[in-house]
C-alpha cells in the first residue's frame, strides 16, 4: 500500500499586522503556504479574515495570544494575566515568571481562550 504524504507549511501570526497578512497572502497565491494561524485580538484582525475568505483554500487556525497586546475578554476578568495599570497582557517572560510564583489562574487562561475561540468563530473564518 502507497502512503500519500501532504506537506503543510503553516504561516504564523495571521492577524499581527497587514503587512504579515500580504506576506502569507502572497505566500499561499504562489503556492508556498498552505494554512495560517490566526491571532484574533491584533491590529490586522479583521484585514486577515478579509484576505481568509478571499483564500478558501487557506486552512485557517487559532493561534492563541496570552502575551501580546490585550486580552478579547475584559482585562478585569484576567487578572492573572494582564497588567491592570494598561489592560494588556503581562510579556510572555513575565507570564513564565508568574506561572512558575502561581499567580497565573488557570480558569481565567481557559477564559480567555474560549473569548478567543468564540471571536474566530463569530468572524466566519473556517
Amino acid at each position: 500500500m502507497t502512503i500519500k504524504r501532504r506537506l503543510v507549511v503553516n504561516a504564523d501570526d495571521f492577524g499581527l499586522s497587514d503587512g504579515v497578512n500580504r506576506a502569507i497572502s502572497e505566500a499561499h497565491a504562489a503556492g508556498t503556504v498552505s494554512s495560517a494561524s490566526l491571532l484574533v485580538n491584533t491590529p490586522g484582525f479583521a484585514d486577515a479574515v478579509r484576505g481568509a475568505r478571499a483564500a478558501p483554500a487557506l486552512g485557517v487556525g487559532l493561534h492563541f495570544n496570552l502575551t501580546m497586546g490585550a486580552p478579547v475578554s475584559p482585562a478585569t476578568a484576567v487578572t492573572s494575566l494582564c497588567d491592570q495599570r494598561t489592560g494588556r497582557f503581562w510579556s510572555l517572560s513575565r507570564l513564565i515568571a508568574r506561572a512558575l510564583s502561581g499567580r497565573v489562574d488557570g480558569g481565567e487562561v481557559a477564559l480567555e481562550c474560549a473569548a478567543q475561540i468564540a471571536r474566530a468563530k463569530s468572524s466566519g473564518v473556517r
